[in-house]
């Protein structure tokens, strides 16, 4: 049995920020709004949290079968590194959304049939984002599907668990955390463009070229920018949400970073993605500080 260290390593938990800031920034929302219930909410983070180390854990899988992930630096690198076997990693990730469904019964018996859907969507979308035949992320599918599931449904999951109610609100105020983890998505697969190419996938990064992946990731950074500023001027959230400006240095250190590799893979771009979640969480948590404050003050 492979240690404790080692299986939290398979399940890549410095991705973990990509669904947990989208949560908490769903509940603020609803907290701003007088609904905070502290079972509801860690019950959300744990379900999210399980789904994301499950997908992860597939993800590693699928792609070390298939040959797109075969050196140490790919995915977790433990498939590679002969660590663990994918009949290991593949029965942790079903461990994973186990523990995952369980939570789900909860807040079923909380909130009824939407938790239900919400569930089904996350766990089918995480499991086929690499699994055959579908394979949604080799068909450039990738960024629209997290945009999705990692951004409108985690901040409208968030919201929901809280209200049991049906709104726009949270979905409006997803958009610019939505862009930021599609962002991160995005920079991966610009990374692994020849990775992709030789297995014979096709990736968005890989039908657009190098250099239009590129400035595609960029636009993705500003527009979730852009989108907070059109929320403020029509009046969905309080000026205070401004605050999330402050991560205009990291944007822009991992801009310089992505527009460097434009021509030709940068050694640095090996770890913009991790710089891109790190900036996801930064901006959403500061977003989430000046949710709350609008209300406070």
């Amino acid at each position: 049995m492979a240690p404790l260290k080692t299986w939290f390593r398979a399940t890549r938990p410095f991705s973990f920020t990509a669904s947990l800031t989208p949560i908490i920034l769903g509940t603020a929302l609803a907290a701003s709004q007088g609904h905070f219930h502290l079972s509801y909410f860690i019950a959300a983070l744990f379900g999210g949290l399980f789904i994301h180390a499950g997908s992860n854990l597939f993800n590693d899988v699928f792609d070390y079968k298939i040959g797109a992930d075969t050196k140490p630096t790919d995915g977790s690198g433990l498939l590679a590194e002969k660590t663990l076997t994918p009949r290991q990693v593949y029965r942790a990730g079903l461990l994973m959304f186990l523990l995952a469904f369980l939570i789900g019964i909860y807040l079923v018996a909380a909130h009824g049939w939407v938790i239900v859907a919400l569930g089904i969507t996350g766990i089918v979308g995480g499991y086929f984002y690499t699994a055959g035949p579908i394979h949604l992320k080799y068909r450039a599918l990738a960024e629209p599907l997290i945009f999705l599931l990692f951004g409108v449904l985690m901040v409208w999951g968030g919201w929901y668990v809280q209200t049991g109610a049906l709104a726009w609100e949270p979905l409006i105020v997803s958009i610019p955390v939505s862009f930021l983890v599609a962002a991160i998505v995005n920079v991966n697969n610009l990374r692994d463009i020849l990775t992709d190419q030789k297995v014979g996938f096709k990736t968005l990064s890989i039908y657009i070229n190098r250099r239009a992946s590129s400035v595609f990731y960029c636009s993705l950074v500003a527009l979730a920018y852009v989108s907070l500023a059109v929320m403020v001027i029509l009046g969905f959230v309080e000026w205070y949400v401004f605050l999330a400006l402050l991560s205009i240095p990291a944007a822009m250190k991992v801009i310089n970073i992505v527009r460097s590799s434009a021509d030709k893979p940068a050694p640095r771009l090996a770890m913009a993605d991790v710089l891109t979640a790190q900036l996801h969480m930064q901006f959403g948590l500061l977003m989430t500080v000046g949710i709350l404050l609008g209300k406070w003050l």
